[in-house]
């Protein structure tokens, strides 16, 4: 038995489901179809973090710590397809579909392995950036 406790809405193809930074009134599972998680969407800084597909869920942890969106979500396929499940529908939603929680937490570690693989990365960069900077100087100064 599949029970529904939100909404299921459609999105097109590049639609943002919701923003970075706006209020968590719902978190989503995904019915059909491909949805992208990006850290500053739409600027020149965008970053694609993660993709999620269906059966996976997304805006969780924005309803779990009472927080805004930590990332914008974007449908990646026509007609995608989300459950909307509000906050007073959440506990119940889980109640009843506990494998939920294992598919949110490995949706998370890979959220967090991704975040933290760029970081590392920016990390290294800047180390690089530095060396080529100091190096630099060492030179105009007659080192």
């Amino acid at each position: 038995i599949d029970m529904n406790y939100g909404v299921i809405r459609k999105y097109r193809k590049k639609e943002i489901i919701y923003r970075e930074g706006e209020k968590a009134n719902a978190m989503y599972e995904i019915r059909w179809g491909s949805v992208g998680l990006y850290s500053d969407y739409g600027t020149e800084n965008e970053k694609h973090l993660l993709t999620l597909d269906e059966d996976g869920c997304i805006g969780a942890f924005a309803i779990l710590d009472n927080s805004g969106y930590k990332v914008t979500a974007v449908s990646l396929t026509r007609g995608t397809q989300l459950e909307e499940i509000s906050k007073e529908d959440f506990h119940d939603f889980f109640s009843s579909k506990p494998s939920k929680l294992l598919s949110i937490t490995q949706s998370f570690c890979r959220l967090h392995k991704s975040v933290l693989n760029n970081y590392v990365a920016a990390c290294k960069r800047v180390a690089e950036l530095e060396k080529v900077t100091a190096e630099k100087g060492d030179v105009e100064n007659g080192n």
